[in-house]
């Protein structure tokens, strides 16, 4: 379940989450960036707290090892069997419906074979870029057994927003950061597979794969954020 952000006042230091940051070093438009970094220094303390519903199912499917898509019907029938009063449960509980629907649409697609999935700790520490802190928080970790027995490993980010689809610049900036996370993450004997890390937009159903040309967007990342860490006290 995604945890409700407590209203705790601006943030003093700077700290942005994986998939604004996507759209910040994606986006074009300059006051849209300036909306990004005003949301995250004073962050809204229910603003999550909508896909709650489906978040559960949806790490339960992949966590699976059947992948079962009977169990994500179960819970879309639970979803709409409860008794709303007002509009805003009557949307959560559609929007919530609708993601699982987008999973089950997107499920033959997805690689699924030959990769064990697993829950990721919630307690990840978020990876510092040029004195930003980007909450990465990949929900499930992916254990892949290649030829001859080599275990590598990957990460999947879900992203849960039916009004903000990721866009191709967005999606990629995202994986990559999820790619460079996983290193972080998987050290020594513990081979990262870049093919294997992950950002899926459910809403959108699209499966953004960590790009092999990196160099250049880790550099565009860099570079946002050092311009985040200078903007942050003005804001």
């Amino acid at each position: 379940m995604i945890a409700l952000k407590k209203p705790t006042g601006p943030r003093p230091l700077p700290r942005i989450s994986v998939t604004k940051l996507g759209e910040y070093v994606g986006s074009r438009s300059a006051a849209r960036r300036k909306t990004i970094l005003v949301d995250q220094k004073y962050p809204k303390p229910f603003k999550t707290a909508i896909y709650n519903d489906c978040f559960d199912p949806l790490v339960g499917f992949f966590v699976d090892a059947a992948h079962n898509p009977a169990v994500v019907r179960a819970a879309i029938t639970a979803i709409q069997s409860r008794t709303v009063a007002t509009e805003a449960e009557e949307m959560r509980r559609q929007v919530n419906s609708q993601a699982l629907d987008h999973l089950l649409n997107t499920a033959p697609s997805l690689p699924l074979t030959g990769i064990t999935f697993r829950k990721a700790p919630e307690s990840a520490k978020p990876l510092l870029i040029a004195g930003v802190e980007v909450s990465i928080r990949p929900e499930l970790e992916l254990v892949v057994t290649g030829k001859g027995g080599v275990v590598r490993y990957g990460l999947l980010k879900l992203y849960l927003s039916k009004s903000h689809p990721l866009t191709d610049d967005a999606g990629n900036y995202v994986a990559t950061l999820v790619h460079s996370y996983a290193s972080h993450r998987f050290t020594g004997p513990k081979s990262v597979d870049r093919k294997h890390c992950y950002v899926f937009d459910v809403f959108q159903e699209r499966l953004f794969v960590a790009p092999v040309n990196h160099t250049q967007r880790r550099k565009d990342i860099s570079a946002a954020c050092e311009e985040i860490a200078s903007r942050w006290p003005s804001l």
